[in-house]
């Protein structure tokens, strides 16, 4: 495929209508112009706002497409695909892989998915959910909040240090398991973390919402899991997991079951 025959027109039905055509236009000329850095997704995040808010002035059913069309080229830039104005059209083609690195794709979509995760972090429950979990309160006679289950690393580091300076043996071991001393913890819907008096069920979507993508609900049983600090006050988390029931279609592990 070479470069000309690549790009694709995007002509969807609302380009017809003059408004929601500048619209769209508007919205290309602003991606096209953005830095290509880790700095684009909060830029593209504020595009696809911003073309949201203009559709609300077009009517109900034609703005609401124009909205898709638009958060659908947000997409695409984010995936890093390309996009061109052309004098009748929108253009749009894939991203050019030829000479990037492993990494370099890797990083085009964590970039990709942190958009997603931030759009979510920016939204008003999430973000009341957030601010209550940082909120210190009283816990037994003291003030807690989620950061007292986050440990100092300059301080484990520190620990770490003086333990590589050991000679392999009981005394480097010793200094290690005072070092660090994780240890797994189920989350049971209903309980509370001991030190803290936060929910472990809300502890662990807490940590979740710092991941690259966004958090979702997924259909079938579920167990969350914590992986806590023993070696450092208040047991902090320094991992989380989950298991779920497995996804009902799959079609390469269906093939392979046979």
């Amino acid at each position: 495929m070479t470069t000309d025959q690549a790009w694709i027109p995007f002509q969807p039905r609302v380009y017809r209508d003059a408004a929601a055509r500048r619209l769209l236009r508007g919205c290309v000329y602003k991606l096209v112009r953005m830095s290509t850095d880790g700095s684009m997704g909060p830029a593209i995040g504020r595009t696809r706002e911003e073309a949201a808010d203009l559709a609300r002035y077009l009517p109900a059913k034609l703005g609401l497409e124009t909205a898709l069309c638009a958060s659908l080229l947000c997409d695409l830039s984010a995936q890093g695909w390309r996009l061109k104005l052309s004098p009748r059209s929108i253009e749009v083609a894939p991203p050019l892989d030829q000479g990037r690195s492993a990494e370099a794709r890797k990083a085009q979509v964590r970039a990709a998915h942190l958009i997603e995760r931030d759009s979510q972090l920016s939204q008003p429950s999430v973000r009341r959910f957030v601010r209550e979990m940082e909120r210190r309160r009283l816990h037994s006679g003291e003030w807690h909040s989620i950061f007292s289950l986050m440990r100092d690393g300059r301080d484990l580091a520190d620990c770490l240090r003086r333990a590589a300076q050991l000679s392999v043996g009981r005394a480097r071991l010793d200094c290690l398991l005072k070092s660090i001393d994780p240890y797994v913890e189920v989350v049971d819907p209903d309980a509370v973390c001991q030190f803290t008096g936060l929910r472990l069920l809300d502890i662990w979507r807490y940590f979740r919402h710092t991941w690259n993508t966004a958090y979702l609900s997924t259909p079938g049983r579920k167990v969350w899991v914590l992986v806590r600090d023993r070696a450092a006050p208040n047991h902090p988390v320094i991992g989380i997991g989950a298991l779920g029931s497995a996804i009902v279609q799959l079609a390469p592990r269906d093939r392979w079951i046979g």
